[in-house]
């Protein structure tokens, strides 16, 4: 009898990786939990921040976002992050007139009224605009550079690299923290960029412009068919800096204070009548030896 014994062998060489339309990835998150990942008790990362998301910071407090960004299969290209941000001022009239416009899809205003009158820039929904780009050094943020940053790429079709915290790996990483300590109350808005080689280039192009804004960035972008969430991430948070923080009103004491004194009353009261209780039993005790 003649048996036919047929022999699979498999490769164990994993496919090569393609990188695909949402192939990068770009969180912010409002501070760094150094614990995360540890096990330890309350050391779960804090939740990242939603594209336009609100942080609050007191005038003089530090806030300190940590940013991460990961590629999924493009191994060989570094990922550079950078920001860019601007404060609210409140609008200027173009002309005489009302000031008024159009709105757009996102909320804001174009700041263009019917009959000639206007305002320069975008409002947003507390009718400031955000026309003055610039790198953040010149706001109050300390944003590391390049050379700071903490980038990592892998061999070509691995994926090797890995952030603290996170379990999976990825073909490329980056991270950096940054520092915003402002020392003028108001309102602040930032765009956080994860760029590619090929993207990082043509941003380098755009902020060397006078008048740089994230929309004509955003604009260059799409002339060079740069692909969103594939050759570069973006996320906007706004920054929230308070006037300084007073106490609610409560009238002419709060409520702290009238619990307390009413306490201190009722202590004293307890505390006179103990004493008026004792000096009776001595009273009494006295006269009781007087009688034998």
């Amino acid at each position: 009898d003649v048996k036919t014994i047929k022999i699979v062998v498999k490769s164990k060489k994993k496919p090569n990786l393609v990188v695909g339309d949402n192939d990068l990835t770009l969180k912010v998150y409002p501070f760094k939990n150094n614990d995360a990942g540890s096990g330890k008790p309350g050391a779960s990362a804090p939740s990242a921040l939603a594209d336009g998301d609100t942080v609050s910071a007191m005038l003089g407090m530090e806030l300190k976002p940590s940013i991460e960004a990961t590629s999924e299969a493009d191994s060989r290209k570094t990922i550079t992050l950078k920001m860019l941000c601007s404060k609210g001022e409140k609008p200027q009239k173009t002309n005489s007139g009302d000031a008024g416009g159009t709105s757009n899809s996102d909320g804001t205003s174009n700041g263009v009224a019917a009959g000639g009158s206007g305002t320069t820039g975008n409002t947003d929904n507390k009718g400031l605009v955000y026309t003055k780009w610039e790198e953040p050094s010149k706001l109050g943020f300390t944003f590391p550079d390049e050379n700071a940053q903490k980038p990592c790429t892998s061999d070509k079709d691995k994926q090797t690299c890995s952030l603290e915290g996170s379990t999976k790996n990825f073909a490329a990483t980056t991270k950096a923290s940054a520092t915003f300590k402002s020392a003028e109350a108001g309102d602040y808005q930032c765009v956080v960029y994860a760029l590619k080689p090929e993207a990082l280039t043509k941003f380098n192009e755009e902020v060397a412009k006078t008048g740089v804004t994230p929309s004509a960035i955003s604009a260059a972008f799409a002339a060079a068919n740069l692909t969103a969430n594939k050759n570069l991430a973006k996320l906007a948070i706004n920054i929230h800096v308070p006037e300084d923080f007073t106490l609610p009103h409560t009238g002419e004491w709060n409520w702290n204070l009238q619990l307390g004194a009413i306490a201190a009353v009722m202590v004293s009261v307890l505390a006179a009548g103990f004493v008026a209780s004792q000096t009776e039993a001595c009273r009494k005790l006295f006269y009781e030896r007087r009688r034998c």
